[in-house]
């Protein structure tokens, strides 16, 4: 919306689709304007901070994932329990390190 791009614009901020040509063939833009897309089909788009591990660096462990994972959101983290951590962990890098 015009609202969020005027928000981007006076923070110096900016987010876009990245179009890969595989899990994003075209910019969404361009998709519906050739209309290629499913009428009625809700689209979800965003950005979260938590997609990669970058916040915790490149060689980090599981357990530094879990760790994270449990830090509050004040802290940086995620703000997860630490049940709930484990399982991010084993849902999303199975228990092992993280991939490259």
């Amino acid at each position: 919306s015009e609202q969020l791009l005027d928000a981007q614009a006076k923070l110096g901020a900016a987010w876009a689709p990245t179009v890969d040509g595989t899990h994003l063939p075209r910019h969404p833009a361009v998709a519906v304007e050739e209309g290629a897309v499913n009428p009625g089909v809700p689209v979800i788009i965003g950005g979260t901070r938590e997609d990669c591990l970058a916040d915790i660096g490149a060689a980090a462990t599981a357990e530094d994932f879990v760790a994270f994972a449990a830090l509050p959101i004040d802290q940086g983290g995620l703000g997860l329990s630490m049940d709930d951590a484990r399982k991010a962990r084993r849902l999303y890098i199975g228990g092992s390190s993280p991939p490259p």
